[in-house]
């Protein structure tokens, strides 16, 4: 009874009672004291004073991963913009809706006599990894039924998901043409991304460019050979006009150079893969009569393509952070939620609806998209920590969950921190990064001890290498001092 109550009294003195905090559940967890509290407690407190020092705002919040008894917290309770720590509540979420097993499947339809097809259907559910060599696999078991013609067009089905290609919030940064803003389709090709690749001649000469994926779209203009030494300089302007989509390129990169890479969003990406499809056709020896249209058909399945399992396609977004593959993630839980076309909103409306399935929500907490890019939403610590907490105890979910985390020191967005933890791979972390926003949340896993789940967020105009650096700090701390 005493060590009972001396618990209740550290609790009481942490202000882990007070309202939209972690509940401490019933049972052993919760008679556990753990003895990295006063340390954490500590240090939670250093690092507050030095974010509220600088004009930011902290909320944080460490928690045993078995169970959620809560260990230390400072403004936990807070909604945030968590950054791309969003990601972790959009892999949860397509886990628990979706599963671990789910494909995506692109398909072909159409009706093929004596090699002649009227037409050719290309459909898909929302693969956010279909690539270039995916859809040549479909053309191979084209050309393997007898397709040698197509007398109409190649129809390309969006349906879907709805006609929204633009994720919520991206539309913070309108002339942004970076790839990491990719627009979202359920038939995509290459992230609906194009990527110009130049590679050097002898100076004086015409560098050799070339457009990943082929065929989709024109190549003009071009790039000279300069003098050794001198670096690249390269131009890149990419157009559309309707379905037209048109690439310039300008400038110049040195003899010797490595090849250089320039990648781009495509502003309406929904022929695309469709105009890859009839140019891979052709490369194969099968003649096209049509054109590339937006349709649908119900023509039996001549072709699929089916993607990874949902548990592997998932670690694009705890490893590499890829917003696109969050995205459209997003999407598919809306569909498959509604049973209509996947759309944006209701896939946030899933993530809110895990998150009040375990604990309230504070007020201002809201989901925007699901990769957590410009203004993502508002979560707390207290929500993330949560949502961690279930995850580990889920015996369904937990062990996909976990292998998606980047590791620290080994892969993903964590290779290069957290290296003295590498050989123990005891920390597995999502990162957050915005102009004003640092954060990382994730699980701390002991050789030996009890699994912590912690969430560090911090948003304001904070020196932003020297916030990572104490977060990372803080963390290490919490692991070295865990029994």
């Amino acid at each position: 009874m005493r060590r009972l109550a001396a618990i209740a009294s550290c609790l009481c003195s942490l202000g882990l009672s007070s309202g939209g905090a972690l509940a401490v559940p019933a049972g052993p967890t919760a008679q556990v004291v753990n003895p990295t509290r006063a340390r954490l407690e500590r240090d939670l407190t250093e690092l507050a004073s030095w974010v509220d020092g600088n004009g930011g705002r902290l909320s944080a919040a460490f928690a045993h991963a078995r169970g959620g008894a809560p260990v230390a917290m400072r403004s936990a309770e807070r909604p945030q913009n968590p950054a791309s720590v969003l990601k972790l509540l959009t892999a949860l979420t397509a886990l628990e809706v979706l599963g671990p097993a789910h494909r995506f499947r692109t398909r072909v339809r159409g009706v093929i006599t004596d090699g002649v097809a009227p037409r050719l259907v290309l459909v898909g559910d929302g693969d956010p990894s279909l690539d270039t060599k995916d859809i040549d696999g479909l053309v191979v078991t084209l050309v393997g039924l007898g397709l040698t013609r197509v007398d109409g067009d190649i129809l390309v089905d969006q349906s879907h998901f709805d006609a929204q290609l633009l994720p919520p919030g991206f539309e913070a940064r309108p002339k942004e043409a970076a790839a990491f803003r990719a627009a979202v389709s359920p038939v995509s090709l290459a992230q609906n991304a194009i990527t110009v690749n130049v590679a050097p001649a002898a100076e004086g000469k015409a560098a050799r460019v070339w457009l990943t994926p082929a065929g989709v779209a024109s190549l003009e203009g071009g790039v000279r050979t300069a003098k050794v030494g001198s670096g690249q300089k390269v131009g890149l302007t990419v157009t559309q006009a309707g379905q037209r989509l048109r690439v310039r390129v300008s400038g110049a990169v040195a003899e010797g150079h490595p090849i250089v890479r320039l990648r781009r969003r495509v502003d309406d990406p929904t022929a695309t893969a469709g105009r890859y499809l009839l140019a891979a056709l052709g490369r194969a020896g099968v003649r096209v009569s049509g054109a590339v249209v937006m349709g649908s058909g119900a023509e039996p399945i001549l072709a699929e393509h089916q993607s990874a399992d949902l548990s592997v396609l998932i670690h694009a977004l705890g490893k590499r952070s890829d917003n696109f593959t969050a995205e459209a993630l997003l999407k598919a839980i809306g569909g498959r939620r509604t049973g209509s076309a996947g759309a944006s909103s209701d896939g946030a409306d899933a993530i809110l609806g895990l998150l009040r399935r375990h604990g309230p929500l504070e007020p201002a907490t809201r989901i925007r998209n699901g990769s957590g890019l410009y203004d993502g939403g508002n979560v707390s610590a207290n929500a993330v920590v949560r949502a961690l907490v279930a995850a580990h105890g889920d015996a369904r979910l937990s062990s996909e969950f976990l292998a998606h985390l980047a590791v620290g020191g080994v892969d993903g967005t964590l290779a290069g921190r957290f290296q003295s933890h590498a050989a123990a791979r005891s920390i597995r972390a999502k990162t957050g990064t915005l102009a004003q926003v640092t954060a990382l949340a994730g699980y701390l896993v002991p050789p030996a001890g009890e699994p912590l789940a912690f969430a560090v967020l911090i948003e304001g105009k904070v020196p932003q290498a020297e916030a990572r650096a104490r977060i990372d700090r803080l963390v290490s701390r919490a692991l070295a001092s865990t029994p």
